[in-house]
């Protein structure tokens, strides 16, 4: 099953939230966006333009995404700035949980008159997770593979356990390497031992 979506452009990520008091919330603008949506999808649903029986179906489906971004200039937006909203509520007003996308392609293209998300939705039966069954895989021809999977190592796994000396014992350098200077805050006390 295909299903294809025309939405508004949804807000750029910079205009998606806004922060209060360390914690963040949806803008009014992206808010409004949310909403309009939402609504709208429950209108399809209650009309019948939209079949409940689909949601049961996708259950145990997985779903492939096409999202073309019309914008109004070819650089003012990233290409991506509006996918996880987009996505979050399309998937939402289907009924369906987004864990089930196995595969997204994403296209930029100009339209100053009508900017716009046209949006792709297709059900799969199954998914190969270790295959290349795929609508946009081709065969890789590259000039160079660069190979960036030991640029950062992982942390390194402490297996014998760590004597923490007492607190009282580092300040008052009692003999065991210490040289008596006064520790006021566990943020010293790891200063002066480098443990990260």
């Amino acid at each position: 099953m295909r299903l294809k979506f025309t939405l508004p452009l949804p807000p750029s990520i910079n205009h998606q939230y806004r922060a209060h008091d360390g914690r963040r919330f949806l803008s009014p603008e992206a808010a409004k966006y949310k909403s309009s949506l939402e609504r709208e999808f429950r209108r399809l649903y209650v009309k019948g333009l939209l079949k409940g029986a689909w949601a049961k179906n996708f259950e145990d489906k997985f779903l492939r995404l096409r999202y073309e971004f019309y914008f109004a200039t070819p650089f003012r937006r990233d290409l991506d700035s509006g996918l996880k909203l987009a996505q979050d509520l399309v998937c939402g007003g289907l009924r369906v949980n987004d864990n089930r996308v196995v595969e997204i392609q994403m296209v930029k293209r100009v339209d100053k008159q009508n900017p716009r998300l046209v949006v792709l939705f297709e059900v799969l039966d199954e998914w190969d997770f270790e295959g290349e069954a795929s609508l946009f895989y081709e065969e890789e021809v590259v000039d160079e593979h660069i190979n960036l999977m030991d640029a950062v190592a992982p942390a390194p796994v402490r297996t014998e356990a760590v004597a923490v000396p007492a607190l009282a014992d580092v300040q008052g350098g009692n003999g065991n390497g210490h040289n008596g200077t006064k520790v006021t805050s566990l943020e010293e006390l790891m200063r002066k031992f480098n443990w990260r």
